[in-house]
Formats: C-alpha cells, structure tokens, sequence
C-alpha cells in the first residue's frame, strides 16, 4: 500500500476513535486498557496492522470493525500474552 493511501485511511478511521488520550476525560486506567492489549484484538496484516486491528468481542459495540491499537472500550479482556499479539 502507498503512504499517501495508508495516511488516508489513518486519518479517516482515526475520527472514529472512542476514546483519545488528549481528551482531558482520559482515565488512567484506560492506558492499560487499550484495543492493542485486548484478548479480543485481531492484528490486520500488511504494514497497517502494526497499529491497526479489528475487534472480536461479541459483547463489544465494535465487533467485526476495525479499531487504533490505543483506542478501547468498556469490553475490554487483557490478553496474558501482551500487547500487539497477532493472532493466526
């Protein structure tokens, strides 16, 4: 994929974040609550998928769409193997 379409799709899906840690309501737990960290987080391939992945929680509003490995929700399940893991 070329950089400017990887920049485009970046910036459109990055509107969609839940939540942003610039955002003054950022609670510190949420640092360790991020997609990235989750049981439920499926890494996409390519280059993309170092910081993009797609939910897998069937409790989660986000299921099925992809999400910024430091955004997160209330469904959130930590993944005793780490951060980023891809799953195949």
């Amino acid at each position: 994929m070329d950089e400017e379409k990887q920049r485009a799709i970046y910036s459109r899906w990055g509107e969609r974040l839940n939540r942003r840690t610039d955002d003054p309501g950022y609670r510190d737990e949420w640092y360790f609550q991020q997609c990235g960290g989750c049981l439920n987080w499926l890494a996409l391939g390519g280059q993309i998928g170092a910081d993009w992945g797609v939910c897998s929680s069937k409790s989660s509003p986000y299921d099925g769409v992809a999400r910024f490995e430091h955004d997160g929700c209330d469904h959130f399940v930590e993944d005793p193997n780490g951060f980023g893991i891809t799953r195949g």
